[in-house]
């Protein structure tokens, strides 16, 4: 038999149509995967019937949620759709985002109402060969954008896409794609750091944005479904930005204590490949208070929670992406 190897694994996505949710899409963005990971819960369980043997009688088959997550090498190009899907829309099946300006492009993303669906492909070591996992109607409910300073792959970022599906199914073929052209984004990319507050020359070791953006999983109550229910928004976004800096001054200690609102921004890259993430609103639910764990430099890890900026940004969290993608969807 053949052996899998992870090398030859990649994932493909392609947006459903508005109206037809869970419908097979064609897939028209090639991945480079760096770690997939199924979280399937395929609902089996132990009848509890009574039989007079000291071994279950039987095992049942309940309802099904799949969750799995794509990690990737964070990209200034060819993740535009999935943060998009993240981010929302006013208008199922249509881009959320805004793309303005030509060679660079800009794309505005700000938080919207309904989530559109995918269709996703994962070929796993290419076992059996020309065939794939698909999951249908997969929306990223959760995403999680990290970096850390060091060297060689060290500071090479990642994102971290978490997604609830309606169906899960083997042996399907693949459509054909080439990959893209991907820009890593590095740590050291890293042009503009404000804390939130008026601190200046801030020292930031480490980051990490953590987005959950409220999609539900317990929606079962479809006729006829063996999985859940379209995942659509049931409680409000949770978006978090989490900064390890050296410790410099008494400034964010006193933001906390007072409840003073901030404004944390991390701006990466220059020219025609820059990711600027900003939380326009966000306050510090967590005290960052510092311990002293021995003689060497301490840090202080600060975490600004976002909160509705209804007077400019209209978002919790403000995504722009500048590259030479002319539109979200290639």
């Amino acid at each position: 038999m053949p052996v899998a190897y992870g090398q030859v694994s990649f994932a493909q996505i392609g947006r459903e149509t508005a109206g037809n949710y869970g419908v097979a899409a064609a897939a028209t963005k090639k991945l480079g995967l760096k770690k997939y990971t199924p979280r399937h819960d395929i609902g089996v369980f132990v009848s509890e019937t009574l039989g007079g043997s000291w071994t279950a009688a039987d095992f049942r088959q309940g309802l099904k949620v799949f969750e799995f997550d794509l990690e990737f090498e964070a990209s200034y190009t060819e993740h535009l759709m999935l943060i998009d899907a993240l981010m929302g829309t006013a208008t199922y099946g249509s881009n959320g985002g805004i793309t303005t300006g030509a060679a660079p492009y800009v794309h505005t993303f700000i938080e919207r109402e309904f989530l559109n669906s995918f269709t996703v492909q994962v070929v796993t070591g290419n076992i059996p060969a020309g065939k794939c996992y698909r999951y249908l109607g997969a929306k990223p409910v959760g995403f999680t954008f990290s970096g850390r300073g060091g060297p060689g792959m060290t500071g090479l970022c990642t994102f971290v896409w978490k997604f609830i599906a309606q169906t899960f199914q083997t042996n399907q073929t693949p459509t054909t794609l080439s990959f893209g052209t991907p820009a890593p984004i590095y740590m050291d990319d890293i042009v503009t750091v404000d804390n939130g507050t008026a601190d200046t020359g801030v020292k930031l070791r480490e980051f990490s944005l953590e987005v959950d953006n409220g999609g539900a999983k317990d929606r079962f109550n479809a006729v006829g479904l063996a999985g859940v229910d379209e995942p659509i928004r049931d409680k409000q976004a949770i978006t978090r930005l989490s900064m390890t800096c050296e410790y410099q001054a008494l400034t964010l200690d006193s933001a906390a204590q007072a409840l003073t609102a901030g404004s944390p921004q991390i701006i990466l890259g220059l020219s025609t490949a820059i990711f600027n993430l900003e939380l326009p609103v966000a306050y510090l639910p967590e005290d960052p208070a510092q311990a002293i764990e021995g003689p060497g430099i301490m840090l202080q890890k600060l975490v600004w929670q976002a909160a509705y900026d209804s007077a400019t940004a209209l978002t919790g969290l403000k995504l722009i992406v500048t590259n030479t993608q002319a539109t979200i969807t290639t």
